[in-house]
C-alpha cells in the first residue's frame, strides 16, 4: 500500500540541514527493512511548476509517501500527491487539512513553548540554543491500517 520508498521535497536548505537530512537518511537504510528514500530539492520556495514536476518525477519513480517541506510550496505538493493516490508527511497544518485522508504523519512543534523560553531567559536566550518539544501524530490513513500500533 505505502511502497517501498519515501520521497522528500524541500526547499532552501541550509548545510546543517543537509547535514541533518545526510545522517537520516543513513539511519533510515540502516533499519531491518530498508526502504530508499529519493530527495527532491527544490531551491527557492516560489517555482510551482518545479514543485509539481519534483512531485511527478516521485511519482514516476514508484514512490508512495512524501515528506514535504516546502514551504509556500506544500499546498501544491500536497494537492499533487493526494491527487495521485499518494500520502504524505508533513509540519503546516493549513497544507495537510485540505486532504485528511492522504495524512500519514503530522510532525508539530511546540513554537508557543519555545516563545515563552524566549521571554523567560530574556537577554540570554541567544546565547545558546532553545530547544522544543514536538509530537507526531498519526493520520487517518495511519489510524485506518493500524500499523503505527504494531
Amino acid at each position: 500500500m505505502f511502497g517501498r520508498r519515501i520521497g522528500v521535497i524541500l526547499t532552501g536548505l541550509t548545510r546543517e540541514e543537509k547535514e541533518m537530512l545526510g545522517e537520516f537518511e543513513r539511519g533510515f537504510s540502516e533499519s531491518e527493512e530498508t526502504r530508499r528514500i529519493i530527495i527532491e530539492e527544490l531551491g527557492t520556495a516560489t517555482d510551482r511548476v518545479k514543485a509539481v514536476r519534483a512531485v511527478e518525477n516521485l511519482l514516476n519513480r514508484d514512490v508512495k509517501v512524501f515528506f514535504v517541506k516546502a514551504y509556500g510550496l506544500n499546498t501544491a505538493c500536497v494537492e499533487k500527491i493526494a491527487n495521485a493516490g499518494g500520502y504524505f508527511i508533513i509540519e503546516d497544518f493549513s497544507a495537510f487539512r485540505l486532504f485528511p485522508e492522504r495524512l500519514f504523519l503530522a510532525i508539530e512543534d511546540d513554537h508557543a513553548q519555545a516563545i515563552e523560553s524566549i521571554l523567560k531567559q530574556g537577554k540570554n536566550a541567544w546565547n545558546s540554543p532553545i530547544t522544543i518539544s514536538g509530537a507526531v501524530r498519526e493520520g487517518e490513513v495511519l489510524r485506518q491500517a493500524d500499523i503505527a500500533h504494531d
